[in-house]
Formats: structure tokens, sequence, C-alpha cells
């Protein structure tokens, strides 16, 4: 029997949020919240000066238990999705710190 060489297939970049300014992602059955995104960066987080800044990169557990970081044009599909739900999460539990602040 010949052993066969395997040759990795190359990543392709997700393309689902290209050239998207902003996402309407759903936080709860009822609400969605507003997520302005960077074409290069991804998504932006609130602060809780009010300032917004990128997500940072989202790590993950690689083959064999090796922690990885990844960049937003790095991330899959899936990936980029979840970062993104991760960011409105946030942005709502800012937003309403904030409103509860200033009461």
């Amino acid at each position: 029997m010949a052993l066969v060489p395997h040759e990795a297939k190359g990543f392709s970049k997700s393309t689902l949020y290209d050239g998207l300014k902003l996402v309407m992602v759903s936080v709860s059955q009822e609400e969605e919240e507003e997520v302005q995104m960077d074409p290069e960066k991804g998504p932006l987080v609130m602060q809780l000066d009010g300032s917004m800044t990128h997500l940072q990169t989202i790590r993950g557990i690689a083959g064999g238990g090796q922690v990885s970081e990844k960049l937003w044009p790095q991330m899959t599909a899936t990936e980029q999705t979840c970062a993104l739900y991760i960011c409105a999460k946030k942005n709502r539990y800012v937003k309403e710190r904030l409103e509860n602040q200033n009461q």
C-alpha cells in the first residue's frame, strides 16, 4: 500500500459580514442590538465610558490543547457570528449599566 501525501486545504476568508457597517443581532426573543462593524477588525464593543473599541482576539483551543488567538480576518463564518453575538450582548449590558448610572 502506497502512502498518499495529504495536502491541507487552504483557508478561505469569510465574506459573511463584508461590506456591512451595522448589523442587527438578536439578543433575546424580543430585542435586537445594533453592532457597528469595522471592515478589517470586525465588531465594535462599547466601553463603560461610552467609547467604542474593537473586540479583542478570540481565544480557542486548538488541537493538542494549545490555546490559539484569532483576529477577525482569520475567523471562520461561525466564529465571526459568535464574536458578533458576544459583542451585541456586551454592548447591551454596558448600555443598561450606563442607563442605570444616569438615573
